[in-house]
C-alpha cells in the first residue's frame, strides 16, 4: 500500500480528455434544442430528435456514418416535444410525443405520417415485440397496444392515473411499463397489468426514468437522486443500488446483464461493469449540460443527446483496466483540509481532477508526486471528480471538500 502527496495549486480552464474511457462531443445541433432520446440501429445508423421552437418542422436528424455527419428530416411538428424513438430496421421507425401524437416512417425518414392513437395524452415510452406488435405508455397511466405496425391501437383500461414514462417487454407476453411511484408488469400481452407491490421506492416520491431488462430475469430501472434499482427474478422483487451519484437519471441502457450505463441532470454518466455492484462516474465533455438520451451499441460504443442539443459518443467504454487501479481511492470523503490518494499499484500515469462543471483543476504527472498528503485548502467548497489515467483506460472518483 503507498500513499502519495500531491500539493494543489489551482487553475482552471475548460477541459478536454482525449484519453481512453473518455466521452467526445461529436455534434451540437443549431439552433439550440432539446434531444430527448436517440437509438441506433447500429454503430452507423441512427436517430436522435428534438424539440425546436423556431417555426423549423426539421427537428429529426439522423445519421449513417456513426454521428459525422447529419441530415436534418421534417416531421411535420413544430414546438412539439418528442419522447421516445423506436429504431425497427434499417427504413422503419416510430417517434411519440405530446397530444397523442405517434409518427412513424417506412423509407428511412424521407417521409413521416402521424398515426391515429385515439389519444391526446402526452405519449412517454414505445415498445415492439415484433414488427407489427407495439405497445406505448404515457400521462395518465396510458398504456396502449398495436397488432397492425401502429395503424391502429387499442387503450388499455387502467385505474391508476400516475404518469408513465417507460415500456419494455422481455418476451411477447411478459412486459413492464413504469412511472411515477408505480411499474406494472403483464404476463399475456399487455390485456391485463398488475401493480408490483413491494418495489422499494423511497419516499416522497419516485419518478421511476427507465426500466429495462438485459435478459429475462434481470431488470433494471432508473430515478431521481441517483437512484438505480435491480431485479434477478424477472421484475417479482427488487433491490436499491448505490449509484454514487445524486442527480436525476433520465435514461439507462444495458448490453447485458452486467454492462450498463446511465445518464442524467448536470452531465450525469455512470457506468457498470459488474452488474451494478460498483458504478464509475464518467467525466461529460458537455460540462453540466443535461443527458437526457443513452444508447448503448455494445460494450464499448455508446452515443448520448442532451439538453442543449449536443451529441456525445465513446468508442472504448469498457477498455481493459488494471482492477487495482479501479480499487483506488480516496480518504476521508468528504473532506476540508487533508485528503489521502491511497493505491495498491504504481501504474498510473498521471491524475487530473475537475470540477462537476466539467473544468479542469489539477494535471500532475506520477513523476512529480511526493510522498504525503494531498492537500485541498486551496479549493473552494464543492463536488470534484479525481481521475487516474493509466495507457489503456482511466477510473474516476467523486470527492466533496466541504
Amino acid at each position: 500500500m503507498k500513499t502519495y502527496q500531491i500539493f494543489l495549486v489551482v487553475s482552471l480552464f475548460w477541459y478536454s480528455i482525449l484519453n481512453a474511457q473518455t466521452w467526445q462531443e461529436i455534434k451540437r445541433f443549431s439552433p439550440e434544442q432539446t434531444l430527448h432520446s436517440i437509438d441506433f440501429l447500429d454503430g452507423q445508423t441512427g436517430y436522435t430528435v428534438g424539440a425546436l421552437y423556431n417555426n423549423s418542422n426539421y427537428n429529426i436528424h439522423r445519421t449513417t456514418d456513426g454521428g459525422k455527419t447529419w441530415i436534418d428530416q421534417n416531421s411535420g411538428y413544430t414546438g412539439m416535444r418528442f419522447m421516445k424513438i423506436w429504431y425497427q430496421d434499417r427504413d422503419v421507425c416510430y417517434m411519440s410525443s405530446n397530444e397523442g401524437i405517434i409518427i412513424k416512417t417506412t423509407d428511412a425518414g424521407e417521409h413521416w405520417k402521424t398515426l391515429t392513437t385515439g389519444t391526446k395524452e402526452q405519449i412517454w415510452g414505445l415498445y415492439f415485440t415484433d414488427k407489427n406488435t407495439g405497445y406505448a405508455c404515457g400521462s395518465r397511466g396510458l398504456i396502449m397496444k398495436t397488432e397492425d405496425a401502429g395503424e391502429t391501437w387499442k387503450i388499455i383500461p387502467n385505474a391508476k392515473q400516475n404518469l408513465l414514462q417507460s415500456i419494455f417487454f422481455t418476451s411477447k407476453n411478459i412486459g413492464f411499463a413504469a412511472g411515477s411511484n408505480i411499474i406494472f408488469k403483464t404476463i399475456d400481452g399487455g390485456e391485463n397489468w398488475t401493480e408490483i407491490k413491494n418495489f422499494p421506492y423511497t419516499p416522497p416520491a419516485d419518478w421511476i426514468r427507465k426500466i429495462v431488462f438485459p435478459s429475462d430475469s434481470i431488470g433494471y430501472a432508473c430515478a431521481d437522486i441517483g437512484r438505480i434499482y435491480k431485479t434477478t427474478d424477472g421484475g417479482d422483487s427488487w433491490k436499491t443500488l448505490n449509484s454514487g451519484v445524486q442527480e436525476a437519471l433520465m435514461d439507462m441502457d444495458f448490453v447485458d446483464d452486467k454492462i450498463g450505463v446511465a445518464v442524467g441532470f448536470n452531465g450525469t454518466i455512470v457506468r457498470t461493469t459488474d452488474g451494478g455492484l460498483n458504478w464509475l462516474i464518467m467525466p461529460s465533455p458537455a460540462g453540466i449540460d443535461h443527458n437526457f438520451g443513452i444508447d448503448m451499441v455494445d460494450a464499448n460504443l455508446a452515443y448520448i443527446s442532451t439538453h442543449r442539443g449536443k451529441i456525445l459518443k465513446i468508442q472504448n467504454l469498457t477498455s481493459s483496466l488494471d482492477p487495482k487501479l479501479e480499487a483506488m481511492y480516496l480518504y476521508p470523503n468528504p473532506c476540508s483540509d487533508v485528503i489521502t490518494l491511497s493505491s495498491t499499484v504504481d501504474e498510473f500515469n498521471f491524475i487530473k481532477m475537475f470540477s462537476i462543471e466539467g473544468q479542469e483543476v489539477l494535471h500532475v504527472n506520477k513523476g512529480d508526486i511526493i510522498d504525503g498528503q494531498i492537500n485541498i485548502n486551496d479549493l473552494q467548497p464543492g463536488t470534484y471528480i479525481f481521475a487516474f489515467y493509466q495507457e489503456n483506460g482511466l477510473t474516476t472518483q467523486k470527492f466533496t471538500k466541504i
